[in-house]
């Protein structure tokens, strides 16, 4: 499904020459979308990587070697020719990202590929000039907390979050998304137990009740609320403490049912009561 969709953007891709373009750099990488459309991915790649030789002001052949690169990759992801390919994917789409800034597309694709590639790393560098002027970009930084938790680097993630509310602190998002990874994290990790579990549903707990200051009457942090209080009840050290969270729990589930009547945000999920 991702080839098909991936052919028809390298089949809309301009061509256009300029500057030092040539007809053989543009013959080379029409070449390489039918080796694309046809799922020969080495020979696209190959045919690409001449085009650019030939004429390296050509923009989209950038863009098309970050997608063929990509598809290497995911052919062969624990392959030393699958671990090149990824770098070589983040090589082309920051390319073209140097060439043309604005593209959303491209963009899109760099961070899902810092992902799929596992190259936390490289997406620090990446994202490096916009976390460290003297503004500091929220939206880079809560892409880089992203790539964190989706590479499985949940200390780096938190680090992150914390980073954003302390750069913009009147921001709801901030402690809100604070407080979802950390439920998310105890929802799918059983194995956090005891006063670890404890400490770190209390972390959630608190950013989701300042994000519930900063934003009161969005149902969303209810709900989240609500979540984190049932996490925190698995690791209660006895019924009446398992008890009082579940309560918390309910009324917190209960304000943001109330909410959502009211028109104040989306239905909420209840989670499973434990």
């Amino acid at each position: 499904m991702r080839a098909r969709r991936l052919a028809v953007v390298l089949g809309l891709a301009s061509l256009v020459s300029a500057g030092c373009d040539t007809l053989r750099a543009r013959h080379r990488a029409g070449e390489g979308v039918e080796f694309y459309k046809k799922g020969d991915f080495q020979n696209a790649a190959w045919k690409f990587e001449q085009a650019s030789k030939l004429d390296p002001a050509i923009d989209a052949i950038h863009l098309n070697l970050g997608f063929t690169y990509l598809q290497l990759y995911t052919a062969s992801p624990k392959s030393k020719q699958g671990h090149d390919a990824g770098g070589q994917a983040v090589q082309s789409f920051e390319e073209y990202l140097r060439r043309s800034p604005g593209s959303a597309v491209a963009r899109n694709y760099l961070v899902q590929t810092f992902v799929d590639t596992n190259r936390y790393d490289d997406a620090v560098a990446f994202f490096k000039p916009e976390i460290e002027r003297p503004a500091p970009s929220l939206e880079a930084i809560a892409t880089l907390a992203q790539i964190a938790a989706k590479t499985n680097r949940f200390d780096q993630a938190l680090a992150w979050y914390e980073r954003r509310i302390q750069i913009s602190p009147t921001d709801a998002d901030g402690p809100h998304n604070l407080g979802v990874i950390l439920w998310d994290h105890l929802h799918n990790h059983l194995d956090v137990v005891g006063p670890a579990r404890i400490a770190l549903a209390d972390r959630g707990i608190a950013a989701l009740r300042k994000a519930i200051e900063l934003r009161p009457h969005a149902a969303d942090g209810y709900t989240y609320l609500n979540l984190v209080y049932r996490e925190r009840a698995t690791a209660a050290l006895d019924d009446a403490a398992r008890a009082l969270d579940l309560a918390e729990a309910d009324k917190n589930m209960k304000t943001a049912l109330e909410m959502v009547k009211a028109g104040g945000g989306a239905k909420p999920v209840e989670g499973t009561k434990k």
